[in-house]
């Protein structure tokens, strides 16, 4: 008889202590007396849009401009071009997500004749390299390409602008979505990563972001981040070794993949 009123007595101090109903009064909510409920309204919203805006802006970062320039004077073969390119995004639906910058230069000519990547020649079909490097914020005016002592951009600083027409090793054409390797990729992947407005930033220019360690002793840069969705793109002309004349492309691309 002790012992049971003991148990009674603890399962009774246990309900007090922690002010919960007693074991009985969670079997059902109906039998908890209530004196009227008062109820609210919850929602909510997952976007499954992807959002993408580019836009070519003056040196300023200001004033919309809409195209990219690279005259060259004679004084300089790697011609920056004194605008910038910002892009805004935002992107929440499922899958790993990257932005790609090309040109498909095969759409400027009739058939299937495939032309190289960047900017082509009005004369002779003759295709100019263009470089890239992304950043944070908005760059400065005065910002130059990296140049190697043959006077050539730097391609492991600012990779170059890759075409959707370019040819494999066995000559035959990649085709529109040759984008599916790594190696590709490396080198058209402005950021990566994506989730919402935040995402990591290629390491273009090379050696901008920070360093850090791993368990091997090893060296490695740790990539840039942004959380505003926002990213700003550079681009340079390397005319060295290339005939005088106009070079143009009106497929200069951006855009938004899943790549898995």
């Amino acid at each position: 008889m002790k012992s049971k009123l003991a148990v009674y007595l603890l399962l009774a101090l246990f309900s007090l202590v922690t002010c919960v109903p007693s074991a009985v009064a969670w079997e059902s909510f109906s039998s908890i007396g209530s004196s009227g409920a008062i109820k609210i309204s919850a929602s909510g919203v997952l976007p499954s849009a992807n959002d993408l805006i580019v836009s070519v802006l003056d040196s300023t970062g200001i004033s919309e401009v809409g195209v990219l320039t690279f005259n060259c004077d004679g004084s300089e073969l790697v011609v920056t071009a004194p605008q910038v390119v910002k892009i805004a995004f935002n992107a929440s639906s499922p899958g790993y997500k990257t932005i790609i910058v090309s040109t498909d230069n095969g759409d400027n000519a009739a058939g299937d004749n495939i032309l190289g990547a960047g900017l082509i020649g009005s004369e002779n079909n003759a295709s100019v390299p263009l470089h890239w490097a992304v950043f944070e914020e908005l760059p400065s005016a005065g910002y130059a390409f990296d140049v190697n002592d043959d006077g050539n951009v730097d391609n492991t600083v600012h990779p170059y602008v890759v075409d959707r027409g370019q040819r494999g090793e066995d000559g035959t054409i990649t085709g529109k979505n040759g984008f599916d390797t790594v190696a590709v990729l490396n080198y058209a992947a402005v950021v990566w990563g994506i989730k919402g407005t935040s995402a990591s930033l290629a390491s273009a220019p090379y050696g901008s972001g920070e360093y850090a360690k791993n368990e091997a002793g090893e060296t490695y840069e740790l990539a840039r981040e942004v959380t505003d969705g926002v990213v700003y793109v550079k681009f340079a002309a390397d005319y060295n070794g290339a005939d005088g004349q106009a070079y143009s492309t009106n497929t200069l691309s951006f855009d938004l993949i899943t790549v898995s």
